[in-house]
């Protein structure tokens, strides 16, 4: 196996999107390749929400129809991904102690429950997704200094406490995977491998550099989710090619 498939899924505001990006960087700090892919329901709070990774150890351009692990923040209206995270036989789930009730159906008979929330919380922490990066992190085999600059990184328009915490609720999380004795051996095994140079990027990131790159010199736009990131990286590099970027009224 050169690669695996990874979904991390929870409600809108469990910070599901935010762990699958430092997932993303992580796994890119030790070698790997990455996609991600987001979901979000259509609730701008309380929705569902999930990332899905695929890391290998060559460069990948789409995604495999398989899921190898599932880490559950909690299950609150997981069967709106029932098509897009088939849960097979064979595929390892990760579900918080506070997950919920397992859904209905769900066919995998590999389920670990870790206390997630509770082990956030005894650091001071109401992040279970900063303990699930510190397990992910584990996994990766990646330093714990390297996640610490990245949620850091993440976290640097907050104060100092706040970053803190958050790495203590990553560090506390790192614990649970010595703790825990029963993770399969998921991830493809690395070469010798030197992440200098790697890009990370979003796919309208790139499509901006893509019209740059296509010789567009002038775009005017009104900036709204999901395009905002595409405008907002054309107005920071138009002008190196002498170009000119208007805000649309509408």
């Amino acid at each position: 196996m050169n690669s695996v498939t990874l979904a991390i899924v929870g409600s809108g505001g469990a910070g599901v999107v935010s762990l699958g990006e430092l997932v993303l960087k992580a796994a890119a700090n030790v070698g790997y390749y990455g996609l991600m892919r987001k979901s979000f329901g259509p609730q701008i709070r309380g929705g569902e929400s999930a990332a899905i990774i695929r890391l290998s150890t060559h460069p990948v351009e789409n995604f495999s129809g398989d899921i190898q692990c599932v880490v559950a923040l909690d299950w609150n209206n997981f069967s709106r991904f029932g098509d897009e995270i088939p849960i097979k036989s064979g595929t390892f789930v990760i579900q918080d102690l506070m997950a919920g009730s397992t859904p209905e159906g769900l066919e995998s008979e590999n389920i670990t429950t870790l206390d997630f929330s509770g082990t956030a919380e005894s650091v001071g922490s109401s992040k279970a997704n900063m303990a699930a990066f510190g397990l992910i992190g584990a996994l990766l085999k990646c330093d714990a200094n390297v996640l610490e600059r990245l949620i850091r990184a993440r976290l640097a328009k907050f104060d100092e406490t706040i970053q803190a915490v958050s790495v203590a609720a990553m560090e506390a999380g790192q614990s649970l995977f010595d703790d825990a004795n029963s993770f399969p051996d998921l991830l493809p095994k690395l070469e010798q491998s030197n992440s200098q140079g790697r890009w990370i990027a979003t796919g309208n990131q790139l499509a901006g550099l893509g019209a740059l790159e296509a010789g567009v010199k002038f775009v005017a736009a009104y900036p709204i989710t999901p395009a905002s990131d595409c405008l907002e990286w054309i107005a920071n590099n138009i002008e190196t090619v002498d170009g000119h970027l208007v805000q649309a009224e509408d």
